[in-house]
């Protein structure tokens, strides 16, 4: 029989073409497939990269000052250098001007904390660092007024704004700075928590460091030099008055400042002791002892400690580097640390002898020399150690700044004078209360 395809055609189609051309359609929905698959894939990609890249550019730079950023940063004094005993505690800082030792929070008053609370951050000890209701109202606050009109900004992030300096040129540095203000104050929440062991005693760590570093007009950074500027008094005697004012003058140092506009002063303070009244902060009755009275012109910025110290500690860093013993952008850095071994309380109690003594010796009969001329100095030394316990080199720093105990040369006869007064108590059993004669021996 014959079975030529001439003879059968629809065999001829059925078996050998059509299912040939099935073949070649599944194989090129097939690569069609795998070519829109490369091309999602591809598209996916690109869209990754991109996301990376803006993600990138907006918050690269936040996010490395936060790794390299270190906590304990933002609980050290305001002040270009330290000098410190016992590896930790402050003595003196520079500048020398202004009193920028922490403030304690046990020497707060409870109306300064609260004037403080009720005008940055009523929420300041129930939130981690970042309060999402107050950056939520300040949003749509924004939103409305098509401009940054509001903040949401907590005390805490307002700390890291002044301790880590963010640059905020731009709109863009702006939005970098407050994202790492987000993440850094959490950061410093957390170890607050872990170095004073309970988050009260975090918040209150927190607190007394931002309190530390505000600006309070009149080139015045800290609460302890405001009191000291505006009122001649110390950070645990301020009045409600005053403490209302000093927090108006946080978002308006020099609007709010009582010295040029005494009204906006005025309003600012009425302003803060509303919201304590509203929070339940002060009793209706109580706010009405809200007078507050500057000084009649600020107080000269107070010295923390000896001014001779702090120079004596500068010229032997300058030695050093001019010995080649230590490197010029370690002495200038600005986070200079300076251990010491002087003594706080040794260093107090000579300051205030030298003073007591010269007043002593001008007031006798006698003395032909003018008042506020004689000068003096003081240095006690450890016997065991050599260690030098404190260094007084005048009367007033301000007035003459020359040291007399570590600049003046004196004869041989008088620098020996300490060895034989040594030798005399620790041989002969002398003290400094008893009399040597001075008398010509024979």
């Amino acid at each position: 029989m014959d079975h030529s395809p001439d003879r059968f055609p629809a065999f001829v189609d059925s078996i050998y073409d059509r299912p040939r051309e099935g073949v070649r359609n599944e194989k090129g929905k097939a690569a069609r497939r795998r070519r829109r698959l490369r091309r999602r894939r591809k598209v996916r990609s690109t869209l990754r990269f991109c996301f990376f890249c803006a993600l990138l550019y907006f918050v690269g730079h936040p996010v490395w000052k936060f790794a390299n950023s270190p906590s304990p940063w933002a609980f050290e004094p305001e002040a270009k250098a330290l000098l410190l005993v016992h590896e930790d505690q402050p003595l003196l800082s520079w500048p020398e001007y202004g009193d920028r030792r922490p403030v304690s929070f046990d020497d707060l008053r409870k109306d300064t904390m609260n004037a403080v609370l009720a005008r940055e951050d009523q929420r300041f000890f129930s939130h981690p660092g970042v309060d999402p209701q107050a950056l939520a109202r300040a949003a749509v606050v924004d939103f409305k007024a098509r401009s940054i009109v509001q903040g949401g900004s907590t005390l805490t992030m307002q700390l890291v704004e002044r301790v880590y300096g963010f640059p905020q040129d731009t709109k863009m540095n702006k939005f970098r700075a407050k994202v790492f203000e987000l993440l850094m104050a959490t950061r410093i929440e957390l170890y607050a928590l872990r170095k004073y062991g309970s988050r009260k005693a975090g918040k209150e760590a927190i607190l007394a460091s931002y309190l530390s570093r505000v600006e309070y007009g009149y080139q015045t950074v800290g609460l302890r030099e405001a009191a000291h500027c505006y009122f001649g008094k110390s950070v645990n005697r301020l009045t409600l008055g005053e403490s209302a004012y000093l927090a108006g003058l946080i978002r308006g140092p020099s609007v709010n400042n009582a010295y040029h506009n005494p009204d906006n002063a005025r309003r600012a303070r009425d302003a803060v002791i509303r919201n304590m009244v509203e929070l339940g902060m002060v009793s209706e009755k109580d706010s009405k002892n809200g007078s507050f009275y500057v000084s009649a012109r600020p107080h000269r910025k107070s010295r923390q400690g000896d001014g001779f110290l702090s120079a004596a500690v500068r010229r032997e860093l300058d030695e050093l580097v001019a010995a080649g013993k230590l490197r010029t952008d370690y002495a200038s850095a600005d986070r200079l640390r300076v251990v010491t071994t002087f003594d706080p309380e040794v260093q107090e109690i000579a300051e205030l002898a030298l003073r007591k003594r010269i007043q002593q010796i001008e007031s006798t009969k006698g003395f032909r020399v003018p008042k506020g001329r004689l000068q003096g100095s003081v240095v006690v030394v450890d016997n065991e150690t050599g260690a030098v316990l404190a260094s007084v080199g005048g009367r007033d720093f301000d007035k003459l700044s020359y040291d007399c105990a570590l600049q003046a040369r004196r004869t041989v006869a008088s620098a020996g004078k300490p060895f034989l007064y040594a030798t005399l108590m620790n041989n002969r059993g002398m003290t400094a209360k008893d009399e040597v004669s001075n008398a010509k021996l024979r």
